[in-house]
């Protein structure tokens, strides 16, 4: 498996390798409110709400599932929408009809195809945890570098919203991120990976076939 920190033009996305040993830098990173929205229906790519408290438009981002980046076709598949709440309704699914954001996302924390899995996130000191329970045993599945400053005060970090897709291959959490910090930074950030069953580990130590 494989991640990387891939500086977004709207929003910092994690997807799946190595997490950088500092964690993201509140001076260089956008303060953006995130919402998934749904899947391709392939899981290649992935629709997402941005917003931020320091403009009126509402950003929509078709994004690849492996690395984050904003999908081209023709020209960036980004659209900015600044007319109310009907407009952008109206724009979401055009955007869903247009790229193929057919796959509704399955929200519950338990594994769509296998139901003795499930995960769970949270920090500890430095890391925001994400963590994977098969029946009784929680394994530490991936470990994120939560932000500092250059104080080295921490931020708080705790996840927001937390999908699959229908067959269970890609997890995605948008998790939120508070730093008590001058200026204060509040955020959204992603993580995205393909998710691997066989490293969720049971009672006996086996991890399930994928």
């Amino acid at each position: 498996m494989f991640k990387q920190m891939i500086p977004a033009v709207f929003a910092l996305v994690l997807v799946a390798g190595p997490a950088s040993a500092k964690g993201p830098d509140p001076q260089e990173t956008r303060q953006e409110n995130i919402e998934f929205v749904a899947w391709s229906e392939d899981s290649s790519s992935y629709l997402v709400k941005v917003t931020n408290n320091s403009s009126p438009a509402t950003i929509f981002q078709v994004r690849d599932t492996e690395t984050g980046e904003i999908l081209k076709k023709g020209k960036k598949v980004a659209v900015e929408i600044a007319n109310g709440q009907e407009e952008e309704i109206k724009v979401q699914k055009k955007m869903i009809r247009a790229y193929g954001m057919s796959q509704e996302p399955i929200t519950e924390a338990v594994h769509p195809r296998r139901d003795n899995i499930m995960v769970m996130t949270g920090q500890k000191k430095d890391k925001f945890v994400i963590m994977g329970l098969n029946d009784e045993r929680a394994t530490p599945y991936d470990k994120i570098d939560v932000m500092r400053d250059g104080k080295d005060n921490l931020a708080k970090t705790f996840q927001k919203q937390l999908v699959w897709d229908q067959n269970g291959r890609y997890l995605a959490i948008v998790y939120r991120t508070k730093l008590e910090s001058d200026p204060i930074f509040e955020g959204d950030m992603m993580y995205v990976t393909r998710f691997k069953t066989s490293r969720v580990k049971s009672a006996s130590g086996e991890g399930d076939d994928e």
